[in-house]
């Protein structure tokens, strides 16, 4: 489920590891797509509870977009935010297994090539959740707490990054860098600058 671009530029990403030595190895992950709004929600909850000494109580302080956010997460209900923390251990636990045939998992950061200023603007001004979809590669691994690392994979015509990343077992960072170290070198991305 994504963007033409995106998945040519991650299969050429792929290729390029295939060539410096890598084995690819194809794994089912559980859907993640009728969880991206739940999550959100479990995100923005845990904002409200460690800005809960400043806000609402300081609410000037805040700009209205990270208000409506953190007004979200103070309004979900125990049952939204329980069913995400069983999902989430659920999540995790399907990670280990899969992780005990794999060194690491590689996957897109986005469905869609990024989004231009303008777009992210209208990202921010529709409602909180309208993000969700965008997030489907990110944040189901950030909730069940393993290390990622995003790594450029092609430029658009305006030098724009693509980006896919590296995700790893729980507490196997080391694994992460090693692979992103190797495929850094490869593609040597890291030597590419912009004209200022």
């Amino acid at each position: 489920s994504v963007d033409p671009l995106m998945g040519e530029a991650f299969t050429k990403a792929l290729d390029l590891c295939l060539r410096e030595g890598a084995e690819i190895v194809d794994v089912k992950l559980p859907s993640v797509d009728h969880i991206l709004a739940g999550s959100i929600i479990a995100a923005l909850t845990e904002a409200a509870i460690s800005h809960a000494k400043t806000y609402p109580s300081e609410k000037q302080k805040y700009s209205s977009y990270y208000a409506n956010l953190l007004e979200v997460g103070k309004n979900a209900t125990g049952i939204e935010y329980a069913s995400l923390s069983i999902w989430r251990r659920e999540f995790a636990g399907a990670l280990t297994k899969i992780f005990k045939s794999v060194d690491v998992l590689a996957v897109p950061v986005l469905p869609v090539p990024p989004l231009a200023v303008v777009e992210m603007d209208a990202v921010s001004d529709a409602p909180p959740l309208a993000s969700a979809p965008l997030l489907k590669f990110t944040i189901p691994f950030h909730l069940a707490s393993v290390p990622s690392l995003t790594l450029p994979m092609a430029r658009l015509a305006d030098h724009t990054p693509l980006a896919f990343q590296f995700i790893g077992p729980a507490l196997g960072e080391r694994k992460v860098l090693a692979a992103g170290a190797a495929f850094e070198r490869a593609s040597k991305f890291s030597e590419t600058h912009p004209q200022i």
